[in-house]
């Protein structure tokens, strides 16, 4: 009987180094990989969050017109962003020029202090003829604590 618990003891401890050798031969293989991978996934979560932020800190204005008959209408700046925009400007040549097709009614709107998220500030058009350019091209400029001085371009549909 010491005979079979000797061989028995003897093929358990060859069976637990070799089981140790294994287990520390895949750590070493293994363990590399898993490491390069949890860097390289850092990495990519710590770029997420920093893209995150920054879309936070800025704000998305969209201008657009209606129409609504005989010559009037009214253009609208919308902050579709999360951040509020600060010192919204718009330029187009259909108003700046002389003696212009379109005339804005209230021009003390523009430049505005502050559009919140979400919400938006109109100004009503007039129309003096008709324009040879139906869709003409609209710049929306403004801040926010992305950056300053952002803009948009938009082509406005003025008549119908």
């Amino acid at each position: 009987m010491n005979i079979n618990s000797d061989h028995i003891a003897f093929w358990a401890f060859i069976l637990s180094i070799l089981s140790m050798a294994s287990s520390l031969f895949t750590w070493l293989v293994y363990g590399r990989k898993l490491r390069k991978q949890e860097i390289k996934l850092n990495e990519y979560m710590l770029k997420e969050r920093q893209n995150e932020d920054s879309e936070k800190r800025k704000a998305s204005l969209r201008i657009y017109a209606t129409y609504f008959s005989k010559g009037i209408g009214e253009i609208t700046v919308a902050n579709e962003g999360i951040s509020e925009a600060r010192n919204i400007r718009i330029a187009s040549k259909c108003w700046e020029q002389p003696n212009p097709p379109v005339l804005l009614k209230d021009k003390k709107v523009f430049p505005c202090q502050l559009i919140a998220p979400g919400s938006s500030v109109s100004v009503r058009y007039h129309l003096i003829g008709t324009p040879k350019n139906r869709t003409p091209l609209a710049v929306v400029f403004w801040d926010d604590d992305f950056s300053s001085d952002r803009s948009q371009s938009y082509s406005l549909n003025i008549v119908k």
